[in-house]
């Protein structure tokens, strides 16, 4: 799969799982709809290590003042999605 066919699920998937291994979370405190810093164990330390994780993975940049609003999980896979969407392809 290329960075460019990432689909919202996908994304949404791979939020929430790096959300839980990033913050120590146990998977029924985290799904779609969580606030990701209401996150018991979520800090800017680990919100930064966790936008960079995804940024490096996706080969996109996401800008600091969007996901620093209470972004939910949906919220930031939505930002990715369509970082990705306006990302050039390769070729």
């Amino acid at each position: 799969m290329t960075t460019v066919d990432a689909t919202r699920s996908e994304i949404v998937s791979r939020v929430t799982q790096w959300a839980r291994d990033v913050f120590h979370a146990p998977a029924a405190e985290v799904d779609e709809t969580t606030v990701l810093m209401d996150i018991e164990g979520a800090d800017s330390i680990r919100m930064l290590h966790l936008l960079g994780r995804l940024e490096a993975h996706y080969g996109v940049v996401l800008m600091a003042e969007d996901t620093w609003v209470p972004a939910t999980v949906g919220e930031l896979a939505e930002d990715l999605r369509q970082a990705v969407g306006r990302r050039p392809v390769d070729g």
